[in-house]
């Protein structure tokens, strides 16, 4: 039996790799506003990060494979305090894949980031990977 590692309700990142028919894969992603929770003066911590509840895999374009078209799609995506995806924005492009990634992050859902208990947007990037393999 182990003493729990902080006060409870704690949250933390997980980072699962896939792989789905070849369809597109996160390679990675980060938040500008989700840091490390910062403690308060009382040691308590006043942010809880921001947590996927709901993943849409890209779906990698038939026609876009056959011409072997692969690489790295860059987004940017607004989160709103809700949770859902306000915006996205394609920063470094593939432009026969952009749509693909595009249309799978916009359907990401969060348990919204709260800051000192109040729900807030932040904004995150995603790295789309699409791979012939």
């Amino acid at each position: 039996m182990y003493d729990p590692p902080a006060p409870a309700p704690i949250a933390f990142n997980v980072v699962i790799g896939f792989s789905s028919l070849g369809d597109g894969e996160v390679v990675t992603q980060h938040s500008l506003a989700i840091a490390d929770a910062e403690p308060r003066g009382d040691g308590q911590t006043g942010r809880r990060p921001a947590t996927k509840v709901k993943h849409v895999s890209p779906v990698y374009p038939s026609a876009v494979r056959e011409l072997k078209i692969a690489g790295v799609v860059l987004l940017e995506a607004r989160i709103g305090a809700d949770g859902r995806v306000i915006d996205a924005m394609v920063l470094r492009s593939i432009p026969e894949l952009d749509q693909a990634a595009l249309d799978a992050v916009k359907q990401w859902e969060y348990v919204p980031l709260l800051e000192n208990g109040v729900p807030t947007p932040f904004t995150m990037t995603t790295a789309i990977q699409f791979s012939l393999q």
